[in-house]
Order: structure tokens, then sequence, then C-alpha cells
């Protein structure tokens, strides 16, 4: 996992290589690989994170959000950012004085329900929605709200719109078929 994350991470500064490909995401799995061997075998920065007291939690989280900010400016701190958000997804999971635990708002955590969708989609969304707001001009009135506020808002909107269609006319079809190819009939006699 420390080769491929360094691997990508080298690849990605030394060599100017964006974050619009597999490679450049490498850095991210390998992080998200790490922290799942950590919960898995409950060493001690798990136990350390497990219990941050909540002004930590929050000095991280100011921390991470700035470090978001500067890296939609071109800074290259692609790895701060990467630890920032495995840090929310182990924080939401694990960690006992959290602010506010997202699994309590049920619309949002439907979203779960979709994971893969939104993670096969939204770049694609990111895409779209930045090239379309450039069209637009939208930036020329106020960048930092275009930055900040509507492209992620429209990159947003449009993957879950994305997801939901996947999810209609794809997923759910296939998932339908589930029962012709299993070995075990899962289905109840009725």
């Amino acid at each position: 996992m420390g080769g491929i994350f360094c691997a990508s991470t080298i690849a990605m500064l030394g060599f100017g290589l964006r974050y619009n490909h597999t490679f450049g995401a490498m850095s991210d799995l390998a992080m998200g690989g790490f922290l799942a061997f950590v919960a898995y075998h409950r060493f001690a920065l798990f136990e350390k994170i497990k219990e941050l007291a909540k002004g930590y939690i929050i000095l991280i989280y100011i921390l991470g959000l700035t470090a978001v900010y500067f890296q939609a400016y071109g800074y290259p701190i692609r790895i701060i950012v990467t630890l920032f958000m495995a840090f929310v997804i182990f924080e939401q999971c694990f960690a006992s004085n959290s602010l506010v635990k997202m699994v309590r708002f049920k619309r949002i955590s439907y979203l779960g329900t979709s994971t893969y969708g939104l993670y096969l989609l939204h770049t694609i969304s990111n895409f779209i929605s930045s090239n379309m707001l450039s069209k637009l001009g939208v930036a020329k009135f106020n960048p930092y709200f275009a930055d900040l506020v509507v492209q992620p808002l429209a990159s947003l909107t449009l993957t879950l719109i994305l997801v939901y269609l996947s999810f209609r006319f794809f997923e759910r079809p296939f998932l339908n078929l589930e029962h012709k190819f299993s070995l075990i009939n899962t289905r109840r006699s009725e």
C-alpha cells in the first residue's frame, strides 16, 4: 500500500500528472486500504482517532477544508486532501466524540446505498459541470463563490441524477436477474 501511495504521489507531483485518471487516484485507494487495515487490526492509531477530543476534530476539519479550498486553485497538496478525506470517513465511522454523525440524517445515509454509483459517476459530473459553468461564465462575477458553492452543487446535483438513472435503468434490471443465475434459490416460495 505504501508503495502504491508513494508511486502515485510521485507521478502526480514529479511528472505533473493530473487527477483525471486511475493512477492519479491510486493514492486515495491506498490510503483507504491502509485505514481499513488499521481499523481491522485495532492498532494504537485507531484508538487515538476513536477517542480524539472534539476540539481536535474541529481543528482537523478546519485545516482539511482549507486544504480542499487551496487544492481547487492548483496547489499540489493532494496528499493532505487525501488524508483529510480518510479522516472524515474514519471519524464518522469510529470516533466517539463526533460533532455530528451523518448517519442520523436519513436522506443522506440513503446515499450510502449508492456509493458505487457515486464513486463511478462523480468525476464525469465534475467534468461536465465544470465545463458547463466555465462556458456560461459563472466565475466572472464571483470566482470564489462559483468554485466553492456553485460548481460543487451543480456537480452533486448532476451526480445524483446520473446515479438515479444508472440505478433505475442499469443496476436494477440486472439485480432482478439475480435469481436466474443463483446456484441457491434465494426467493421465498409463495
